[in-house]
């Protein structure tokens, strides 16, 4: 949600040189388990009910519970510490008089762009690939309710198992490495990913479902930590909040709605595959063309100002 980009930066500046990927990661994971708790939950509330009581009431419950979950979080995140950089940046700011925002926006555009669309690419992969996969199984395989949940309940847990693989994998490769891969996959697997969800079978959906959950999954894990990784200690925060949530909101919730309107407008029920294709062509190469990777760099060179401008870092 909106407090995503704020533990993407936390886990990656608490997290010690060399594991960031994997520590950052887990902001990833962690939104992986709120999709699971939601279709897992769809899914046993939809067992446990009749589709009556489901309309009437019972779709009430799993608003009211994350609702409980969001108050809990309160507490708990006043009960943490602050990282290290940020009490640093708090206690010797460069410029008092400045915003924050204002200053990342002249003096970090290009991470600010790298920022929006290292996270276009991986919402639109995300929300249409996961997300949106049970939905689409009903609606457009005719799927029963029921198995499409629990098909989307089994591509979420493969999710949370793979992502802090993939955060492991960029921390000892680096990250270009690993975005090439997601992209080239995500490019060739997409479209026969979909031919098995719209065949209308349950094994075929699952193992299509997989190929879609994995890269997905992979790129939100990298981007988890390359994107802190774009910017100085300065407002590292308030850059990636504008950047990230700005494609979010445009390539990751709006999708569904994209996906559903092409298949209308075409008559395809392959057009959400090749808009998803679409949307790593126009984003994710772009993004690969200007990030720079700093994977093997220590967090307290990457929050001088005076690495701005630094040629990119390749992997070796």
């Amino acid at each position: 949600g909106a407090v995503y980009t704020g533990i993407m930066v936390y886990l990656a500046e608490t997290a010690r040189d060399g594991r960031r990927g994997l520590a950052a990661s887990w902001a990833a994971a962690n939104s992986e388990i709120g999709s699971l708790l939601a279709v897992g939950g769809g899914y046993l509330m939809s067992r446990l009910l009749t589709p009556a009581d489901l309309d009437a009431w019972g779709w009430r419950v799993l608003f009211l519970a994350g609702a409980a979950l969001a108050a809990l979080m309160v507490p708990l995140r006043r009960l943490m510490d602050e990282t290290t950089t940020f009490e640093e940046v708090r206690d010797n700011p460069a410029d008092p008089g400045r915003s924050p925002l204002l200053t990342v926006l002249r003096s970090h555009p290009r991470a600010v762009v790298v920022a929006f669309l290292v996270s276009a690419a991986g919402s639109a992969a995300y929300f249409l690939n996961i997300t949106n996969v049970p939905t689409y199984l009903e609606t457009t395989a005719d799927m029963p309710g029921t198995t499409s949940l629990w098909l989307g309940t089994v591509a979420a847990v493969v999710a949370i198992i793979v992502t802090p693989l993939f955060g492991l994998a960029s921390d000892v490769v680096g990250r270009r490495p690993v975005f090439v891969v997601l992209a080239v996959v995500i490019l060739v697997t997409t479209l026969p990913a979909y031919l098995l969800l719209a065949g209308g079978s349950g094994s075929a959906a699952l193992v299509g479902g997989a190929f879609l959950a994995v890269p997905a999954a992979g790129w939100s894990a990298v981007a988890a930590s390359a994107v802190p990784e774009q910017f100085t200690a300065v407002g590292r925060f308030s850059g990636m909040a504008v950047g990230y949530n700005i494609a979010t909101v445009l390539f990751g919730g709006l999708s569904p709605f994209v996906a559903t309107w092409l298949i209308t407008v075409t008559g395809s029920v392959y057009a959400p595959a090749w808009y998803a294709v679409a949307v790593i062509i126009v984003t994710g190469v772009p993004a690969l063309v200007l990030f720079r990777d700093r994977a093997h760099r220590p967090l307290a060179e990457i929050n001088r100002d005076d690495l701005l401008g630094a040629p990119p870092v390749r992997s070796q």
